[in-house]
């Protein structure tokens, strides 16, 4: 049966491994945040090989970043039947090469792999 769960937090050390369960990621953003910050929960997610369903402003910037990652629904809130659409479409994992080849349009794989450190090294060591 398809179904939707939502996970309680878990540690710095379990959070990748935990998302990489997931079918899909989501984020959003309040939209009294919007055009100020780009949430740091988008970052590490979207460099992760797995869907990702955005939903916030269709004209942010955010969403123009996001209309370049392969598997990604981006929705503004309340476009509850969209999203339920694109959410059935991934009842099975997309191939990892799929992630790949969009890693491959990045500046370089170096500087992706970087990037992913960065983010990586913030989220799991925010005092640092």
């Amino acid at each position: 049966p398809r179904h939707l769960e939502f996970e309680d937090y878990v540690s710095h050390d379990a959070l990748i491994p935990q998302l990489l369960t997931s079918h899909i990621l989501v984020a959003t953003q309040n939209p009294a945040t919007s055009g100020l910050l780009w949430p740091s929960k988008l970052a590490l997610l979207s460099v992760l090989p797995r869907p990702l369903l955005w939903i916030g402003r269709q004209n942010s910037s955010i969403s123009v970043a996001l209309q370049q990652r392969p598997h990604t629904g981006i929705f503004e809130p309340g476009e509850f039947e969209k999203i339920a659409d694109w959410m059935k479409g991934y009842s099975t994992l997309p191939l990892e090469s799929d992630f790949e080849k969009w890693i491959s349009l990045q500046p370089t794989k170096a500087a992706f792999l970087e990037q992913v450190q960065k983010e990586l090294s913030h989220l799991l060591n925010p005092k640092a």
